[in-house]
């Protein structure tokens, strides 16, 4: 899988640990340990969310929570052949990268698309990279699917400064999924790109699921694309173990 996020590193010394705003890390015994993202021992002041963020973006039950890839790697729920598929730790990293790198004021150098059956830490990431650009001072568009993005799209009810925000991402609508979701994530994806912001798409299917449906947004989803392209996604999946071959 090519680092979608290139030229970001995981910190070995970066004092203070800027990943959670965490005032310090505690083990069982109440030492003090490495921040499990940056590799930071700190007992520096917490990041507070900055006081114009709208925290409640974020769902309660995913508010200052880790992202452990660790949990996601053993959890039972997952299939045995998906934790065991050699792609399925690299997707996980690259989600943790995500996370690290919104929570130290960087942003992606592309558009990703990001797909995952449910289960598989996308809304973890999502959540835990939005409030963590909070704490940094990043703007922040809210989470929306493609359904809500065009019943507001309809009624000119989405704001301008949705299009300039420095962290937004966009998810393809749950269920039954149709060519004006796909038109919809690429009609974000342009306007952002217009104002050089970067989008990061979601779904819960592959791009292969997609291909008859709508070939020429398919055709935007690459497995490499360039920095500063803001226009075509880069794709990052998850193994799709029982996807493969399918619509």
């Amino acid at each position: 899988m090519t680092d979608i996020l290139d030229g970001i590193e995981i910190a070995e010394e970066k004092p203070p640990c800027k990943c959670w705003g965490r005032k310090v890390i505690l083990n069982e015994s109440g030492d003090l340990v490495p921040c499990p993202v940056c590799m930071v021992i700190t007992n520096s002041p917490a990041h507070s969310v900055d006081p114009g963020a709208n925290i409640e973006l974020i769902p309660e039950k995913f508010r200052d929570v880790f992202f452990d890839i660790t949990k996601i790697l053993d959890d039972n729920k997952i299939p045995e052949k998906v934790r065991k598929d050699l792609e399925f730790p690299k997707y996980l990293k690259a989600l943790e990268k995500i996370v690290y790198s919104s929570s130290n004021g960087m942003l992606s150098s592309k558009s990703l698309f990001l797909a995952a059956p449910p289960g598989f830490g996308k809304n973890h990431a999502v959540y835990a990279a939005m409030e963590g650009a909070m704490r940094y001072g990043l703007t922040v568009a809210p989470y929306y699917d493609c359904g809500e993005l065009r019943e507001m799209i309809d009624k000119q009810q989405l704001k301008s400064d949705y299009y300039t925000a420095d962290i937004c991402f966009v998810k393809i609508t749950s269920g039954n999924v149709t060519v004006q979701d796909l038109q919809c994530a690429k009609l974000i994806t342009e306007r952002r790109a217009r104002r050089n912001k970067p989008t990061i798409v979601t779904s819960r299917m592959p791009v292969n699921y997609f291909t008859k449906m709508e070939p020429s947004i398919v055709e935007l989803i690459r497995k490499d694309v360039s920095n500063g392209d803001y226009f075509r996604w880069q794709y990052l999946a998850a193994p799709f173990i029982f996807y493969e071959g399918k619509r």
